[in-house]
């Protein structure tokens, strides 16, 4: 009789509880249809599981274990109160999403979202345990190394805050950080951790409790690729900038800047970004360099020149012109004591020349502490004829001397050959008697050098074939071209009339 009586009550038992998870599965099911059906089908793209097929799945798990249902949803609610601990975001490295990799968590989340566990008796991929390893299994393999799905009961609470609030908080169903759900799916890639975003709309809303990022697997992140802007060649101490200023590359010079790349940093010459700019004569790298900050006056360690310098001496106008725009000092002087109108005239730039003029550089400007080479004299003796006249119409001194030894723009101009040149200053009335310290005239420097044209030019000048001679050797132009060796030019100085000697230099 007392085991009539256990009996029955045990199985009593079994059906209240039988009962009880009926009533469960039947409350879900009614829940699930009023607040979250209209919501997935509305925000969620197509994943492949139909609202049908879950609510079929529902009404099948009425008659399963009510203990393994409520198993279920502590293990969910345990899951939910984790990651309402989590900070608002995560940092999960520069790990980067591609658009297949979002759309596979999208699909794994709407499974999770919209299943419910199936019981022995189910058709949702069985029930028990078996059934369950199989599922937990299947999660798994369907999401990315890096990045963990949210618990379902997590997913099922925003699904149900988007259901609530609208079309438009459904739009923007977070799928772990991506902003603006799919449309921002559609647009691009996206930085997981970062909440960097291609395309989309503002920053994810998030999961509810804050958790807006689902952090990486088990506390792994990948770490930032960082790379030292700044890093030189051993040879000449080289950088990326200055790599690209000296081979004019405007677009990369102003990304390595925006980048923070050293905007003064020197080359073993010393040479700044803005002075390699300027050398090369980059007219945009070196306006780029100045909007930027770049010093304008920079010197370079061993001659101290500066940008607008080394423009002057390479000619380059455009760089020249947009230096002085910017004030940048016309008379510096470098080591050598040159002023970039003297490096101008060395190389014979006729508009710089006028350029720097024009902006008030100083015509007659010597070098040393007394009296040195002037810009006449440098274009003179470099055989430059159209800066030499330049400089005249412009009121250069043409008797100008150096101060160490006298010598003048014609007796440089007939030491190095410039017959053009001796001839335009001859004809600007130059001293063509003029003797500089060592007592050489200006036929007596031709006659050293051989140079038949300087010495032709100068006889037919009016210059003295017997001038006195060098009061220290008692030398003469004759004896010191026989000295020498130059037999034309002896041949000239002994038949001037008759038209004797060659039309190139003996040596």
């Amino acid at each position: 009789y007392d085991v009539t009586i256990a009996r029955r009550c045990s199985c009593s038992r079994r059906l209240a509880a039988r009962s009880s998870a009926t009533a469960i599965a039947r409350a879900k099911y009614d829940w699930f249809h009023c607040h979250v059906a209209t919501a997935a089908t509305s925000a969620i793209p197509d994943t492949g599981t139909s609202a049908a097929t879950t609510l079929h799945a529902a009404q099948s798990d009425a008659g399963g274990d009510a203990n393994n249902i409520i198993q279920q949803q502590q293990q969910q609610q345990q899951s939910v109160g984790e990651l309402v601990q989590q900070p608002s975001t995560h940092q999960v490295g520069n790990l980067l999403v591609s658009n297949t990799q979002v759309a596979q968590q999208q699909q794994q989340l709407m499974d999770n979202a919209t299943s419910v566990p199936a019981t022995a008796g189910g058709k949702m991929g069985g029930g028990g345990k078996k059934g369950e390893k199989n599922r937990k299994e299947k999660n798994r393999l369907a999401l990315p190394g890096a990045v963990r799905q949210a618990p379902a009961g997590q997913q099922a609470v925003a699904l149900n805050n988007a259901a609530s609030t609208g079309g438009a908080a459904a739009a923007a169903y977070p799928y772990d950080g991506v902003a603006g759900g799919p449309a921002a799916m559609a647009t691009g890639q996206t930085t997981i951790g970062t909440v960097a975003t291609v395309g989309g709309g503002g920053a994810a809303a998030g999961f509810a409790g804050g958790a807006g990022l689902i952090p990486a697997q088990g506390g792994m992140a990948l770490p930032e690729r960082t790379i030292d802007v700044d890093s030189e060649t051993d040879s000449n101490h080289d950088t990326a900038l200055t790599l690209a200023c000296a081979g004019g590359h405007e677009e990369l010079v102003e990304l390595l800047i925006n980048r923070g790349a050293n905007i003064e940093h020197k080359d073993k010459k010393g040479f700044t970004p803005l002075i390699l700019a300027a050398t090369a004569g980059h007219e945009k790298v070196v306006d780029t360099l100045l909007r930027n900050g770049a010093e304008l006056e920079a010197q370079s360690e061993r001659t101290k020149d500066t940008p607008l310098s080394l423009a002057c001496s390479g000619g380059r106008y455009e760089v020249v012109e947009l230096l002085l725009s910017m004030n940048a000092n016309r008379e510096h002087r470098n080591v050598s004591d040159y002023t970039p109108l003297s490096l101008a005239a060395s190389g014979g730039y006729v508009n710089i020349i006028k350029l720097l003029l024009q902006h008030g550089a100083e015509i007659n400007s010597r070098t040393g502490s007394k009296l040195g080479i002037s810009p006449l004299m440098l274009a003179a003796m470099n055989g430059h004829t159209a800066a030499v006249k330049l400089l005249l119409d412009m009121g250069s001194d043409i008797n100008a001397q150096i101060e160490t030894n006298r010598n003048t723009a014609l007796t440089l101009a007939c030491f190095q050959g410039r017959h053009e040149v001796v001839s335009l200053l001859l004809d600007r009335k130059a001293n063509v008697e003029h003797r500089a310290k060592t007592g050489l005239t200006p036929l007596m420097e031709a006659a050293s050098g051989g140079y038949i044209d300087v010495g032709r030019v100068l006889l037919d000048k009016g210059a003295d074939v017997n001038a006195a001679p060098v009061p220290s050797s008692r030398d003469t132009a004759l004896t010191i071209a026989a000295d020498k060796g130059h037999l034309k030019f002896v041949e000239l100085l002994l038949y001037p009339w008759s038209g004797r000697g060659g039309k190139e230099q003996e040596g």
